[in-house]
């Protein structure tokens, strides 16, 4: 027997640890407490990536949407590499420019972060959503509001999900292979139930922009 868990917090993996010795596999995880067997991607590079983008099509005044950026958690990860490529442009990221989510995926809290960013209009000229389904609902609330992406609001997505085609406009993206990673999941827990004594196996995998139609350059 062997188990797959995804998106593991540190004080979760301990837990997880202490109930089960069974082989383990962790997508998007991070720790400081242990070497995992894991599978997860470069969020560091994937809010660089997100960041440099709007830079480069002369945006300054960018919000960043998300759920709560956990401690080691790949949120954190993607605000990180976003906060530090805005500074190192010595670009202010200001405090209500971080708007935190309960629930991505909830309307109400969906609603309350278009709200937000509807008061913000004048102060930010794009938007990093760190899912695409997140984005993919916020275009649609700021629209419905007589926002019009990109001319007024530029947004850029994360995970290059089938929803990036299927919208109006089509959204910019940070992709990664989530065929990939299932795969390389899998390998790995198979090798683990093979060698239960095998050393913790680590992988990273890449990210890239999808460069679509709702990021517009000033």
């Amino acid at each position: 027997r062997g188990a797959i868990f995804l998106g593991m917090l540190d004080n979760e993996i301990e837990q997880i640890y202490a109930l089960s010795s069974i082989p383990m596999v962790f997508i998007d995880s991070y720790s400081n407490v242990r070497q995992l067997s894991s599978v997860g991607i470069d969020d560091y590079k994937g809010g660089r990536l997100a960041a440099q983008y709007l830079i480069e099509n002369g945006h300054r005044g960018i919000a960043f949407v998300s759920p709560p950026d956990y401690d080691n958690s790949v949120i954190a990860h993607r605000l990180q590499g976003f906060t530090d490529t805005l500074a190192a442009h010595n670009i202010l990221f200001p405090p209500e420019h971080r708007l935190t989510l309960t629930s991505d995926v909830d309307p109400l809290c969906v609603s309350e972060a278009v709200r937000r960013l509807l008061e913000l209009r004048g102060k930010i000229t794009a938007i990093f959503a760190t899912s695409d389904q997140l984005a993919a609902a916020l275009i649609g609330g700021i629209s419905a509001n007589g926002v019009r992406v990109p001319e007024d609001m530029s947004v850029i997505g994360f995970d290059n999900m089938p929803v990036c085609m299927q919208i109006s406009p089509q959204l910019t993206t940070i992709a990664q292979d989530l065929k990939d990673k299932a795969t390389l999941t899998v390998d790995i827990l198979q090798r683990r139930l093979q060698n239960q004594s095998a050393p913790a196996e680590s992988r990273v995998l890449n990210v890239r922009l999808i460069p679509r139609n709702s990021v517009r350059k000033l």
